[in-house]
């Protein structure tokens, strides 16, 4: 979904995370004007709010608006974690767990279970091809990169390749 608050929030915290001597270096527009995300966004008058430290404080539009730049800029390392059943749905196109959750007969949770299939068709577009490499102990909960689910580790862990 288009948000401009969404947009500039992300940007701004991929920024503060990914910056090298002050900018994001990665990103073509900061390359040609010769300036930081951060100036950029100060031009239009946008001020992230002092609460948002961390993706997880975004929304989560702002969130999907950060994994798919850090992707699109190379910024990841090219591991993905996925939940078990993400990791099923993967091998084996297998998507079944995400209907599980709703209830199929009332047409507002029909819809947020095609929202749903929707966010990860494009995440899964966004990672390219996936290939397996086996568990990883991640130490406590973490966070499926696929589906968005926080999960109990350890979590399947995959390569990307574009």
């Amino acid at each position: 979904m288009f948000d401009r608050f969404d947009i500039c929030e992300a940007y701004s915290l991929l920024e503060e995370h990914w910056n090298h001597g002050g900018w994001l270096q990665e990103r073509p527009s900061n390359q040609r004007r010769g300036e930081a995300c951060s100036v950029q966004l100060n031009r239009i008058g946008f001020k992230r709010s002092p609460m948002t430290h961390d993706v997880s404080d975004l929304s989560e539009n702002g969130q999907r608006i950060y994994r798919e730049a850090e992707i699109r800029l190379g910024l990841v390392a090219r591991h993905v974690h996925v939940c078990d059943a993400c990791a099923t749905g993967i091998s084996n196109d297998d998507w079944s767990h995400v209907d599980a959750n709703y209830n199929l007969s009332d047409p507002d949770e029909l819809e947020a279970r095609e929202n749903a299939h929707a966010s990860i068709a494009g995440t899964l577009e966004l990672l390219g091809w996936l290939t397996h490499c086996g568990s990883t102990d991640l130490g406590g909960y973490f966070a499926c990169e696929v589906c968005g689910v926080t999960d109990m580790s350890p979590a399947q862990t995959f390569s990307a390749e574009k």
